[in-house]
């Protein structure tokens, strides 16, 4: 009896021990495909985009922050947990002019070289920007702050983004109003 308790024990222990290895095991492998999808998402370039920007802070997280803008005027942003979820989405229209616009500034001088690639340092943020440069796409990664060039496109974007969501919110506010205001029954009269 007391050899059987010795082995019920030992095979007990080795069963609780298991699922607990196999859990850090799966946790890192999630972490590297993780990464791994951050990567491939950079690397992809639909013939119809404009640029995106990605960006994390290093070490990685498990999450990052995209911004896209199409040739058609279609933006997004979003933060992206890879084989989990897209979070916090935005999206808006840039109009004909403003296209324009950002293909000016991508034809600046500055996007016209290749600056030096940069690894991720722990505590800074990491970008990756993907652009159409006219006949094929380009891909500069930063470390820490971003050049002016860059983050004045980035920024031009995302205004837009920010006051198309603010007028469909508040559009949605007054129409949530005046819904509210036909539901509501008539007041009594005195």
């Amino acid at each position: 009896m007391k050899r059987f308790a010795q082995l019920f024990v030992a095979l007990w222990l080795t069963f609780i021990s298991c699922p607990a290895q196999d859990r850090r095991q799966s946790t890192s492998d999630l972490e590297g495909s993780s990464l791994h999808r951050f990567e491939d998402d950079a690397n992809r370039r639909q013939d119809t985009l404009l640029f995106k920007f990605l960006e994390y802070t290093a070490p990685y997280s498990g999450l990052y922050f995209e911004l896209m803008l199409d040739k058609d005027g279609n933006a997004f942003t979003a933060r992206m947990v890879p084989n989990w979820a897209v979070q916090n989405s935005h999206h808006g229209k840039l109009s004909g002019e403003q296209i324009k616009e950002v293909k000016r500034m991508l034809a600046s001088p500055y996007f016209q070289s290749f600056p030096p690639s940069t690894e991720p340092k722990r505590g800074e943020r990491y970008t990756a920007f993907v652009f159409f440069k006219g006949s094929d796409y380009a891909r500069f990664d930063y470390s820490g702050s971003l050049p002016v060039e860059v983050r004045k496109v980035a920024d031009f974007v995302n205004v837009e983004i920010d006051k198309q969501e603010k007028f469909r919110y508040e559009k949605w506010l007054k129409e949530r109003k005046q819904k509210t205001r036909s539901e509501s029954p008539p007041e009594l009269e005195r």
